[in-house]
């Protein structure tokens, strides 16, 4: 498959606009100049993402919540640390979908939230914790099963 079919194959598959994108590339001559590379290095700069700040995250989100409105869901669920990027994008891809969201969080809660878990608060998501990343799959299939027994079409992330 070459590139101009892949791109082709790429654009069938649904995806959710969030933010600006596509990310820019950057030229770093300086990098391919210390390296020995002969040709042009370019970078994509998805830091550069303005999506609630987040970066490569949002890329896979774009996709991730049009297959979980495609499938009718409602709420997505989906797990990571206290401070999780990850969590916190998809919070954000939540609300702006209209949809609740449920992120199973390993570690303490915070005695004060900040940060990330700041924001996952203020944008609306429940957040349930769990003493070890290796309990955070299951709890989100509890969370999933839980959700359908109260009426909500959950989606795991």
């Amino acid at each position: 498959m070459d590139s101009l079919d892949a791109r082709r194959a790429l654009a069938r598959v649904p995806s959710r606009p969030l933010g600006s994108s596509p990310s820019p590339l950057e030229e770093m001559p300086r990098l391919a100049a210390a390296i020995g590379c002969r040709s042009r290095l370019l970078v994509k700069r998805d830091d550069a993402l303005s999506f609630a700040f987040g970066g490569n995250k949002v890329r896979k989100l774009r996709f991730v919540l049009a297959q979980a409105i495609e499938a009718g869901a409602d709420t997505l669920v989906t797990c990571g640390g206290v401070q999780s990027n990850h969590a916190r994008v998809t919070a954000a891809a939540a609300a702006v979908a209209g949809m609740r969201c449920v992120l199973v969080a390993n570690g303490a809660p915070p005695p004060r939230p900040t940060a990330n878990a700041l924001l996952d608060a203020l944008l609306g998501a429940e957040v349930r914790y769990v003493a070890t990343r290796e309990e955070r799959a299951p709890a989100m299939e509890e969370a999933a099963r839980a959700l359908t027994r109260a009426g909500r079409r959950p989606f795991i992330v």
